[in-house]
């Protein structure tokens, strides 16, 4: 993960104008992330957002449950300086330096959110081993949602999903800078077939489990404790 940290600390501070030319709809999929989230406006809960990277997702939080208690975590210290001004309207919001790959939960929350952070992590056991230990973690009725890059579940269709991408890419990038961020695609991410996602979800005791949003290679999707 240590490519990962320096490609991210190097991004930080461009990290909000980037994403929106990399990721397709990428203001959608966050609000729908957080708009899945089973509490009252007013509740009282807390939330642990799981490569936090700038803070956006935990800003959406905290504007729409103003009585959330936030746990922002990344590996990059400088994503969270950055998440850190976004955030600094914001009572109850912590940060926290770690890796995804074998993070210890601490307490017991009501929420874990992330967003193009779990891919990051080899899928077996790697995801399946983070995906049980987030559901140990959550408190009765909580709730674990994912949005990330996902595989289609045959070549063909997986070649589809990429050709859609790059036609996104081409409308923003340079052909120079889209030939980087395959590179780093192929270095750096580890992606999975998101029905098997779906399966291990299921396996390691969440339910209700669904696709909550979907654009080709980019998905929200989780379960309920």
């Amino acid at each position: 993960m240590k490519v990962v940290k320096e490609h991210f600390d190097s991004e930080a501070k461009a990290w909000d104008k980037n994403v929106l030319q990399v990721i397709p709809f990428y203001k959608e999929m966050l609000d729908c992330l957080v708009s899945v989230l089973p509490f009252a406006k007013a509740a009282k809960i807390k939330v642990l957002d799981l490569g936090a990277g700038t803070g956006t997702i935990s800003y959406l939080i905290k504007s729409r449950f103003p009585k959330a208690q936030v746990t922002c975590v990344d590996i990059s210290p400088k994503m969270l300086e950055e998440a850190g001004k976004k955030l600094q309207g914001f009572r109850d919001v912590k940060y926290e330096v770690a890796d995804l790959a074998g993070y210890r939960f601490s307490e017991k929350v009501d929420a874990i959110v992330t967003s193009l952070a779990l891919h990051h992590l080899a899928p077996d056991p790697g995801k399946r081993s983070f995906y049980k230990k987030a559901f140990a973690a959550l408190k009765p009725k909580g709730m674990l949602v994912n949005a990330d890059i996902v595989l289609a579940g045959s070549s063909r269709i997986q070649s589809f999903y990429i050709s859609k991408w790059q036609e996104y890419l081409k409308q923003n990038l340079s052909n120079e800078h889209i030939h980087e961020n395959h590179k780093r695609y192929e270095r750096e991410d580890r992606p999975n077939v998101l029905l098997q996602e779906l399966e291990w979800l299921q396996q390691a005791g969440f339910k209700h489990v669904d696709v909550y949003w979907k654009y080709y290679n980019f998905a929200v999707y989780g379960g309920q404790k």
